[in-house]
């Protein structure tokens, strides 16, 4: 987490030059008292006239004293500011500010000097909400009089029962016991959500309610967080649990199930798809290729026909297959492309599709003699993470990863493109590449989703490649060796100008199929990628280079009308030989050239036309 301090008063220009350079998909936030040095540290904090609350659920509407400042963080949930008509020490605001927090029911958490609040106006990327901005409710200036906060004196302590650090079974879960042991180690942003997220995960553990009620309610940091409510808040998110019942268990480690050959071969294994020979279910794999051959178009198309259920790029054969496991969710994250662009490319394949741009279908009906079109059903269940800075390389992004997946449960999780997900890994190093990769098959086993990663290849080179398909992606071979699935773009000319590509396709527990012909028209408006047979495919090369050829022969008839007709001009009247001779032509082509010349008007014969003294001079 980067922090910025500003010398007060601080200048706009300084504060907005700082924001500038923060990655897009980052939560901003500011501590709203002024300290001595750039710490945050208790001792680092002297005087304001400022308190503050994190109210969460509680609302500012019935806060007495009404605050000066207020803005809502996410549906429902508030931060505050209330300016004081006098200046109190460090230790008369940390006095007050808890006790006002505890008198209106703000978080018990966050009343310490250095705590932080979200800024108005900006965005809250937090995964459980859809990017909500942060909305300013009002700002007054009336100040609020201190007398009023100091009726608040009674000391609201929390009497929380004796602190239980009853912990979970070590083996269950190495990261949540680390994380209920060493609460204090996690940043204070990442808090808040965590005694929600044990209650969850114990209870998929099997654990009893009963016992995850007392366990997460005595907790020190629940009881940080909600003080006397901690009880009556564990119990909501028990109740919220029962009420959706997660199916699959999260774990961060089992051990290796070991099966008899009669145990192994007794289940009949069999071949399941995604869509039908293009990706396979519960595999993870590549959609590879060199630069400009429509990566990700083919990668969107893919990813929207899996959450919508129609036929990948509107082709019939290549149909979508419906869930076993009931999972139809689809999680892309994207991490190259602005999302202004993303935007637009997803509504113009769910508009060639038959969905609108919010992914409802439509459908048309007539009424009054009028034709309009409908929404129907409900919307697909596609979600999208774009800009986030994500990387493989931070511990944090990746349990982010796993947690959204374990809420989420999505069928399909789409990371595109793989090399700026990186990080420091050296991707020529097999150990690295290895290590980088495995959580995600770790993943696929514990939630029963599919993994693709947008990739590139080696740049092409001008003879053809001995090397399979596979074995082009860009870095170690480890890629290659990992991947169960995958489509291997390669463009067919100079895709600038003939837009098709082909698509090798490669599956570890299927046969491959034959290479798939796709021709891109231009996408300035619409979207409609046309699948080739190898024959049209052929037909059109051909007839290309013919053209090709004939456009050349013609090229250079020209050039040589144009010698003609500069000779003649020099030299006119002129006779066939002559210009035979002087262009050092052949008999049979200074005929065709001089014919060629008369029928396009540019010269014409003087007089007699036969012989082989007739003569030419320039035309009118």
């Amino acid at each position: 987490m980067s922090q910025g301090f500003f010398k007060l008063p601080a200048f706009i220009d300084e504060i907005a030059q700082f924001l500038e350079e923060v990655k897009p998909g980052v939560d901003i936030y500011f501590c709203p008292l002024p300290s001595n040095k750039k710490s945050r540290k208790k001792e680092s904090f002297s005087k304001s006239k400022i308190l503050w609350a994190d109210l969460d659920e509680s609302s500012p509407y019935t806060c007495h004293p009404k605050p000066t400042i207020a803005w809502e963080t996410s549906p429902n949930r508030y931060q505050a500011l209330w300016f004081l008509d006098r200046e109190l020490t460090a230790s008369e605001v940390e006095t007050a500010n808890k006790n006002l927090t505890y008198s209106i029911g703000a978080d018990k958490g966050g009343w310490d000097l250095g705590q932080i609040l979200r800024i108005p106006y900006t965005t809250n990327y937090k995964p459980q909400y859809d990017h909500p901005r942060v909305k300013l409710l009002w700002h007054q200036k009336r100040l609020v009089n201190f007398k009023e906060v100091a009726k608040l004196s009674k000391k609201y302590e929390a009497q929380p029962k004796l602190h239980s650090l009853i912990g979970p079974p070590v083996e269950i879960s190495k990261t949540l016991a680390e994380q209920w042991f060493n609460w204090e180690d996690i940043p204070e942003g990442q808090r808040s959500e965590k005694p929600h997220a044990w209650v969850w995960s114990l209870l998929e553990h099997g654990l009893s309610p009963e016992w995850v009620l007392r366990a997460v309610s005595e907790h020190p940091l629940t009881v940080k967080k909600w003080g006397n409510r901690a009880e009556q808040e564990v119990q909501r998110s028990i109740d919220k649990w029962d009420e959706v019942k997660p199916t699959r268990h999260v774990t961060e480690w089992s051990a290796p199930e070991v099966l008899s050959a009669i145990d192994f071969l007794g289940v009949q294994h069999e071949v399941r798809w995604m869509i039908k020979d293009i990706w396979m279910e519960d595999t993870v794999g590549f959609i590879d290729g060199p630069p400009k051959v429509f990566k990700t178009w083919v990668a969107l198309d893919l990813a929207l026909s899996i959450a919508s259920g129609t036929p990948f790029m509107g082709n019939a054969g290549f149909r979508w297959q419906e869930s076993q496991a009931g999972m139809v969710n689809v999680l892309i994250v994207q991490e190259e492309d602005p999302r202004v662009t993303v935007a637009r490319r997803l509504g113009r394949i769910l508009e060639a599709k038959g969905f609108d741009a919010g992914g409802y279908r439509k459908s048309s009906a007539r009424i009054n003699g009028s034709t309009i079109t409908l929404k129907t059903g409900q919307p697909i269940p596609l979600y999208i993470v774009t800009s986030s800075g994500f990387t493989f390389a931070e511990k944090e992004y990746v349990d982010w990863l796993e947690e959204t997946i374990a809420n989420m449960s999505p069928r399909f999780v789409l990371l595109d493109p793989l090399l700026t997900m990186l990080g420091d890994t050296d991707e020529f190093k097999g150990g690295e590449v290895a290590n980088l990769l495995r959580p995600l098959k770790l993943m696929r086993d514990k939630y029963g989703c599919s993994f693709c990663i947008v990739h590139h290849t080696y740049k092409l080179p001008a003879k053809a490649d001995s090397r399979r398909p596979g074995e082009q992606l860009y870095g170690s071979m480890a890629f290659h060796a990992w991947l169960e699935s995958a489509l291997h773009i390669r463009p067919v000319g100079d895709v600038a100008e003939t837009r098709l590509i082909e698509i090798k396709r490669e599956f570890k527990a299927a046969p491959s199929g034959d290479t798939i012909n796709v021709f891109f028209p231009p996408m300035d408006t619409g979207y409609s990628p046309e699948i080739k047979t190898s024959a049209e495919v052929r037909e059109s090369t051909t007839e290309k280079r013919r053209a090709e050829k004939e456009s050349v022969r013609e090229g250079k008839l020209q050039d040589d009308i144009a010698r003609v007709f500069t000779l003649v001009q020099k030299s006119q009247p002129v006779s066939g030989q002559e210009i035979e001779e002087e262009l050092e032509w052949g008999k049979e082509k200074r005929m065709r050239i001089i014919k060629a010349a008369v029928e396009a008007g540019v010269i014409v014969y003087d007089g007699k036309t036969t012989g082989r003294s007739a003569k030419l001079i320039i035309a009118g």
